[in-house]
């Protein structure tokens, strides 16, 4: 797991987790209860738009639709803060190959291709498909609010967030 505690809010599992809990100590944990789930009943068009940490229920996503439905088309657009902060890139590679229409890109925040903006949405999302967002709260603002602007509707975004339950901003 990777420790958190320089963001905001401060990773408080993660630093617990780090500083508190050592090989061979016992954890209680519930499993994940949570809406944002992949429909693998639909070959449509599908986006998964990640920031961060927020990249993690993707790649469960991404891996099924490599094994289950290859030829869906399939977007996969990741925005870290530089290279050694982009979790799972062999991963990504890895699922990318076995499937047939896939795109992929990360962005760095930190460097010179910049972030995930909606003239890049647009160059890579089909807006008759599903769109998959997760990540730090204004990153899922702005993803959102920026595929709506496309014309995606309400029920094809579907996201999740990590965090206390706080309030969206979605005009």
């Amino acid at each position: 797991m990777k420790r958190e505690e320089t963001n905001d809010p401060n990773g408080v599992v993660s630093v617990y987790l780090h500083k508190q809990v050592a090989e061979g100590d016992t954890v209680e944990v519930i499993a994940p209860a949570s809406e944002f789930m992949l429909d693998v009943t639909q070959t449509t068009p599908v986006a998964f738009i990640s920031g961060g940490v927020g990249i993690t229920p993707m790649m469960s996503m991404l891996e099924t639709v490599a094994a289950v439905t290859p030829d869906r088309p399939t977007v996969f657009l990741h925005s870290a803060w530089n290279e050694a902060l982009s979790a799972f890139r062999q991963d990504v590679e890895k699922h990318g190959a076995a499937m047939s229409n896939i795109k992929t890109r990360t962005f760095y925040s930190g460097g010179p291709n910049g972030v995930i903006t909606g003239e890049v949405l647009k160059a890579y999302v089909d807006m008759t498909g599903d769109a998959y967002v997760c990540g730090p709260v204004p990153f899922m603002e702005a993803m959102i609010g920026e595929l709506r602007k496309l014309g995606m509707k309400e029920e094809q975004i579907h996201y999740e967030f990590f965090g206390p339950a706080l309030q969206l901003k979605i005009l």
